[in-house]
């Protein structure tokens, strides 16, 4: 009876030793997955706000071409109705 519970401790003492040993990788895995995560983050806010920078730069270059497409269209609407005006004084309706 004596060397079974000799036994039962010794596979006891086995199990024990190998949760510890368990626990302690899965604690090293937690503790790097917090640093990954934090590198992660930190990338995604400068890629995040480098894209919000181009797309600034973008949007006020569309602005700017659409106000020289806005002032070329004026000018030719002012052309075509001078034009217009030319041809009713000069040749009636």
């Amino acid at each position: 009876m004596d060397v079974v519970d000799q036994v039962a401790r010794d596979a006891a003492m086995r199990a024990i030793a190998m949760i510890e040993t368990h626990e302690k990788v899965c604690a090293e895995r937690a503790r790097e997955s917090i640093t990954w995560r934090g590198m992660v983050m930190e990338k995604m806010d400068s890629y995040f706000s480098a894209v919000h920078i181009e797309l600034r730069s973008v949007s006020d270059t569309i602005k700017t071409l659409y106000g020289r497409m806005w002032f070329a269209m004026m000018g030719l609407f002012s052309v075509l109705i001078t034009a217009i005006g030319f041809l009713i004084v000069h040749h009636g309706l």
